[in-house]
């Protein structure tokens, strides 16, 4: 079974790099990382993880067409949750691309 991580972090350069590498050990093929402005060196400590996607968190833009969406669009800079399942979303988008249930 094929299954992945999806993390939305903002200045974890401490923890985030033994979070990814554990969950890597419990066969974890796909790490996908959204950085949420992050001020500290996080990014640096992650990006040559095996396996790891590291990116800054969707903007609203891109999914705000669909129904579920919609309706909050109007808060994503201080609302942390819908910032989190647009990134939860669009790493589903990406697994089902690359056959990652």
């Amino acid at each position: 079974m094929k299954f992945a991580l999806v993390i939305t972090a903002k200045n974890e350069r401490d923890a985030l790099p033994y979070n990814l590498i554990y969950h890597r050990y419990l066969g974890a093929t796909s790490l996908f990382v959204y950085d949420d402005g992050s001020e500290d060196d996080t990014l640096d400590k992650i990006k040559d993880l095996p396996g790891a996607c590291v990116q800054p968190s969707v903007p609203y833009e891109k999914y705000s067409h669909l129904p579920h969406f919609s309706e909050r669009v109007h808060y994503p800079k201080t609302d942390y949750q819908f910032r989190m399942m647009l990134n939860a979303y669009d790493a589903l988008v990406t697994c089902r691309e690359q056959g990652v249930e």
